[in-house]
């Protein structure tokens, strides 16, 4: 039997500047050879992805999205169907999972009468997919939905425990050459070591969606992986995609200790929880991030969100920022936002002196904040000092986490002409809700503010005096926020495109 695992192109984000690959659908496609399937991967345009399953009318297709690229799924699958009414439409991917966990509308919109879709697969799909082609006619199996007899039937998803048992996502078929980062040209890969979180962010769906305890593959599973990579596309830049990578330190001891020993040489990312950096500091352990910085890893992405009190206890950061603090500090009163700011720029600090960046992660446009309040708490984020790299999405709930309900409730969600939910403002830069206040072009607005406060400039010239070759960084974020600006203001169109 032949799938094709299909993933439509989400337009990058216009913070982050990267096209990253679709690491779920690579999984999924090398649990899938090894079971003995003829698989294609497509990470495209819809366009090209509707041409492509016309020339290779494949048995059943598999569709991954994000929330906003579902319509373009929906639209994949309809065309499917209209090609060829035998041809199987299976979806997956976030926004499905989420669907799934929500139920409701959400979940009609993709399963009902008229849908194109024939199953779902929420969780960890590498076993269930598996499970599912080998035996469609299972009403069973582990993760599936279906609209049978006029319902939906949902049945609980496994987590998968050992990750080691996983194959290696493939890349075949992929066009690697295009997961580079716009601002420097670097080829930007991705391993994804660890699935779930200790914490339960309530804009997240990590935690509801994998469950508690993080699962992990091996140190040394991990390393071969990375080493696999460097030989076969030579990448300058491999980021640790996983939502909790100090979940276990000893974990991350033994990752440094096999790169160590490893001929291979590469700048690393990933992300970095606050309370993990400070927990650190305390014990001394400075010296692991000093092996970190040397083995090649570069920066750390930490979650700062806010610095807007109701907007830090409405998304559950309150444990994470008393995790920061002494047991003397949580006995006396504190100022939640006061201490959120000192840990955040201990942390930073921290990082800073041990060679590696921070990438500061700020929200705007929180469903609880005035523009006022938003401008408010981000002088608070540009101030911070050692911090020269940001990214600042545009707040956005999605299916299945727990801020959902209150932002259907709002009445603030945007709406197609048609009535419906307009998925396509899903792209954490849009802006997915009515504010009041344009909330792109707010961001767009305070990411330049950022990035020429005088606070910013004179940490760019101290660090350009002790490290002349850092100029390369400055360059390369400025000549794409210039670019990002022009095409902003002065768009040049053409027919009905804007270019």
């Amino acid at each position: 039997m032949r799938i094709a695992l299909v993933q439509p192109i989400t337009e990058r984000s216009a913070s982050l500047g990267i096209q990253k690959q679709p690491t779920g659908i690579m999984s999924l496609a090398a649990q899938l050879i090894r079971a003995g399937f003829e698989v294609e991967m497509i990470h495209t345009q819809k366009t090209e992805i509707v041409k492509r399953l016309q020339e290779s009318n494949p048995d059943y297709v598999g569709i991954s999205t994000m929330t906003p690229n579902l319509p373009d799924g929906m639209e994949i699958a309809q065309a499917a169907k209209d090609f060829n009414r035998k041809m199987i439409t299976i979806l997956g991917g976030w926004h499905a999972w989420g669907c799934v966990q929500e139920g409701g509308e959400v979940l009609e919109e993709i399963l009902n009468e008229n849908s194109p879709i024939d199953f779902v697969v929420a969780g960890e799909g590498e076993i269930t997919l598996t499970q599912l082609l080998q035996n469609p006619s299972d009403e069973n199996i582990p993760g599936v939905s279906t609209f049978r007899d006029g319902a939906i039937k949902t049945n609980p998803f496994k987590r998968i425990e050992n990750l080691d048992e996983l194959e290696d996502p493939s890349y075949e078929g992929l066009d690697v050459n295009t997961y580079r980062d716009l601002r420097n040209g670097a080829l930007d890969l991705s391993i994804h070591a660890k699935r779930a979180c200790r914490f339960s962010c309530k804009y997240c769906l990590t935690a509801s969606a994998y469950g508690r305890g993080v699962r992990k593959f091996s140190p040394s599973r991990t390393v071969r992986n990375i080493e696999k990579i460097v030989q076969e596309f030579y990448p300058q830049v491999i980021t640790f995609t996983d939502e909790d990578f100090f979940a276990d330190i000893k974990w991350v001891e033994e990752l440094v200790s096999l790169l160590e020993k490893s001929d291979c040489k590469m700048s690393f990312d990933t992300f970095a929880g606050v309370p993990d950096l400070i927990a650190l500091k305390r014990k001394g352990k400075g010296d692991l991030l000093d092996r970190m910085a040397k083995v090649g890893f570069s920066s750390f992405t930490i979650g700062v969100e806010s610095f807007n009190e109701k907007t830090l206890s409405a998304y559950g950061k309150e444990p994470m920022i008393l995790a920061t603090m002494t047991p003397e500090e949580r006995k006396q009163p504190y100022d939640l936002v006061a201490q959120h700011q000192k840990s955040v720029q201990e942390a930073i600090n921290f990082a800073h002196e041990h060679g590696i960046l921070c990438v500061g992660d700020y929200m705007v446009g929180n469903m609880n904040e005035t523009e006022e309040e938003v401008r408010e708490g981000f002088e608070k984020f540009k101030a911070l000092k050692n911090l020269f790299l940001a990214y600042i999405p545009v707040f956005t709930p999605y299916p299945g986490t727990p801020l959902w309900k209150e932002a259907c409730e709002s009445g603030r969600l945007k709406i197609t002409p048609k009535g419906g939910i307009d998925w396509s403002s899903f792209d954490a830069g849009s802006g997915a809700m009515e504010m009041g206040y344009d909330a792109k072009g707010l961001r767009d607005e305070l990411e330049l503010e950022f990035y020429t406060s005088p606070r910013y400039i004179k940490d760019m010239i101290g660090m350009l005096r002790k490290n002349p070759k850092a100029w390369r960084m400055f360059k390369s974020r400025y000549k794409y926020l210039a670019k990002a600006w022009y095409s902003r203001h002065f768009p040049i169109t053409s027919g009905t495109e804007s270019v």
